[in-house]
Formats: structure tokens, sequence, C-alpha cells
């Protein structure tokens, strides 16, 4: 008889988790709250241009291998466009450009390359950092307990690369200031970024998120998954040898396993009130969020032909040219031939400010770094105050395994215990290991008694 297993949530860690349980014949069925599947990947119409928006600008690497695994089974890898090889262009408040050019040779030599022509940075300041992240590739680096400052510090690297370089690369990987990250955690991304392959280059979708996730539905229920969809689990019902879910229409399910795959805040409501002081789960009332805004600007003319640039010593940290990245109707774009996207991360400071005001502030700021006299014609601010867990230090070493002290429950998120930041790969990759807990487990259960165990 095939093993029965719930996954709640549809985001990218539930749908990894349900691809990988399916295609090793696992009867699944996905239970998600809102009509469709993406979690915080998704995309909606703003009606006030008519035209398709995402809920917040996403840049990949060519190491989000997990990720691309899933666009690989749905058929929409294609919709990706990659880099030949890392190059990011960045600009300060005072005009001066920049370029991280990694194309003179592949692989790491390329990018110490690139680093060493990087312009507004001292040769000692490149030197140093080199030396740095060649010790955190090889692990000779002591990064336990370190914040990303704290490891600069130690190793006397110098403010002038700290701004231009180390900061930005640290807001972008965990959406994180270099003070809160946890050091380890970042050494962790330069590792996968500096296996084989393309695997730093960078990548964005030329379609609107949602059209990557979207044919999950179709494809799930083609290998024999079943997805529940505008429905709420109000309770994970734990008994000896047996865990229900209780939807909100007071339905139960029952499975051989519950895969968790939602936030973190989300799962503390759906379990038991009496586990919430078990020590396995006292973490996490720990875990604190990191906020990201994304600002869609509408303008009369286009104001750069790069895809994205980095900003330095601005509010403004990234800005994303959706007139060159994705597709639009014609129609559109001749009534807003330019259209950007610019994204703070590590926002908690400013989450809160009104949304007018900073999208006149950062829209001057980009204006005077470009050079531009364009007119703003239509805006657009989403605020997303929990878009990552913080990942502190502290944070990195007691995140949740994707295993829990209960029986047949596992957990999947980017929060859980993954080595990698909050990302898309790092939700992927959660989803992968849930499964992979779950399969394990019943191997190891195939012939035993299954007892609950606390």
């Amino acid at each position: 008889m095939k093993k029965k297993v719930i996954i709640i949530g549809a985001g990218i860690a539930g749908i990894a988790s349900a691809i990988e349980l399916a295609q090793k014949g696992v009867e699944v069925t996905v239970i998600e709250r809102r009509a469709f599947p993406g979690g915080r990947m998704y995309s909606f119409m703003d009606n006030d241009t008519d035209e398709l928006i995402d809920n917040g600008q996403h840049l990949m690497a060519g190491a989000y291998i997990h990720f691309f695994n899933i666009l690989k089974n749905l058929n929409t890898f294609h919709l990706l466009e990659f880099q030949k090889s890392l190059k990011v262009p960045f600009i300060d408040k005072d005009c001066n450009k920049s370029l991280l050019d990694s194309s003179a040779f592949p692989g790491k030599a390329g990018f110490l390359y690139g680093l060493l022509r990087f312009s507004g940075i001292s040769f000692n300041s490149k030197i140093s950092t080199i030396k740095l992240i060649r010790n955190l590739l090889n692990d000779n680096v002591e990064c336990e307990g370190l914040t990303v400052a704290q490891l600069l510090v130690v190793n006397h690297i110098p403010k002038d690369i700290t701004e231009r370089f180390w900061e930005p690369l640290c807001l972008a990987a965990m959406n994180l200031n270099i003070k809160d990250a946890a050091a380890q955690l970042l050494a962790n991304v330069l590792k996968r970024l500096f296996q084989k392959g393309r695997t730093s280059a960078l990548a964005f979708s030329k379609a609107p998120l949602s059209n990557l996730i979207e044919p999950f539905n179709k494809w799930f229920l083609n290998i024999g998954g079943k997805v529940i969809y505008k429905t709420n689990v109000k309770e994970l019902q734990i008994e000896e040898n047996r865990i229900s879910v209780i939807l909100d229409n007071n339905d139960i399910l029952t499975a051989d396993a519950v895969i968790s795959a939602i936030p973190y805040h989300a799962f503390m409501k759906i379990l038991p009130e009496k586990y919430h002081d078990y020590l396995f789960f006292k973490t996490l009332k720990d875990y604190k969020s990191s906020s990201i805004i994304s600002m869609y600007l509408w303008l009369d003319k286009n104001i750069s032909e790069n895809n994205f640039t980095g900003m330095i010593g601005t509010k403004t940290q990234w800005v994303f040219n959706r007139r060159n990245i994705c597709e639009a109707d014609k129609s559109i774009i001749e009534k807003y031939p330019g259209h950007l996207t610019l994204t703070i991360s590590g926002a908690n400071d400013i989450i809160d400010s009104e949304q007018e005001t900073l999208v006149m502030e950062c829209f001057k700021e980009v204006k005077t770094a470009f050079k531009s006299d364009a007119n703003l014609l239509a805006w657009k601010v989403i605020k997303e105050k929990r878009a990552t867990f913080i990942a502190s230090p502290g944070m990195e070493e007691t995140r949740l395994s994707q295993q829990t002290p209960i029986d047949k429950l596992f957990l999947a998120g980017d929060w859980t215990a993954t080595g990698l930041p909050a990302t898309l790969e790092g939700a992927a990759f959660s989803g992968v290991l849930a499964a992979e807990s779950v399969i394990n487990y019943f191997e190891e259960n195939k012939n035993n008694n299954m007892t609950t165990k606390y």
C-alpha cells in the first residue's frame, strides 16, 4: 500500500517536497490557503497601469540547483535568462559607475580578477578581500558566532570595500545588514557560488513569477497528487501513533506523515499549545523577521540600458529595469516606456515610512545617479514585513531541523536548518530535505511499530 503524506502549504518549500515525494511513489495531498501555488512568489495585476507585476523582484544565482529542478520538472526553466558570467554594475550617489565583471576567466579566477579591476576601491582593500574570500572558501577562517561585520573587522577589511562590496552582497544574499547577518551563512553562500559551472552568474525571470509555477497544478495531478486550495489548516491533531490535520471546515485528514511547509509564525498557530514549551520548539519564539520594500515605478522614458544596477550610499539598494528584463504588451510599453523596481532589503527601520514620501526620496536618488530627467507617471509600493527570518549567528545555530521530535511531523521552509539564507533556493532545498527525511523515516519504520516520541 502507498504511503500517504499531507503537505501544508504550496509555497516553494511545499512544492519541492511534493515533487520529490510524488516522484518516489508517495501519495501526496497538498493543502494551500490561497487559490494558487507559489507562496510568497506570485504575480498580480496592478489596477492603475493594467500591468502584471510580481510581489517582489527576485534575482537568482546559477547555484539555485534545487529551485531550478522545480522549474525543469514544470517545463518553465526556459523562462529564465542567465548571464554568461557574473556581471554586476554599480553606481553611487555621486554618479560614479563601477562594474564587477568576472568574464575574463572561468570560475573563481574570473571573479577574483574582476574584483581586482573593480573601480572606486583601493588596491590594498581588494587584496584583503581576495584573501578573506579564498580563506572562506577553504574553511581557513573562523566564522562561528560572528556577524559579517565582526568577521570583516577581525580580518582587517577596510571601509571602502565594505561599503561597495560586502554590504551589497550581504543585503542581496541574506536580506540583512552586515551587523545582523551570520558570517557562516555568508561563507556558505560564497562556497555555493563558486562551485563548478556558471553557479555565480545571475538569472532573472523574463515572465511574471507566477508563470514559473503555474503548471504545478496540472503536473502534480498527472503524477497522482492532489491539491486542496482555498483551505486553511486550523490545527494539527497529535495522538499516539497518529497525526492528523484539522481543516477550517472541521474536516480531519490523516496520513502516514505530515510536512508543515508554512512560515514559522504560521506553524506556531497550528501547533497545539502544549508543545510550544518543548525544548525543540522553544526556538520558534526567538525567530524574528527582516522586511523588504519593493517600489514599482512607471516612467515616461527608459533611463538605463542595464538590466539591474546596485546603488551605493543611498537608501535605494538595487534598481531593476523591468522593460529590459520582462516582456510586456506593446500598448503598455507605449503608455509607460520606463518601468523600474527599486528594492530595499533589511528594511525594518523604515518599513512603516509613508509610502509616497519613500517613493519620492528614492526616485530622486535614482534620477540623480542616472542623470535622468524622467517623469514619474505611476507607482506601487509592496512592503513584506515578514519577508525572511533574521539569520543572526545565534539563530543560525538553533534553526529547527526538518525532522521534529513529534512522530510523523516534519518541517520545510527557508527558515529551517538548511545552511542557506532565506531565498528561493533555501526554500526549495528545505523541501527536498524534508521529503528525504520522510522517505528515510518510512524506511526505518518499515518493520517497526511506530511510537510517538517527545
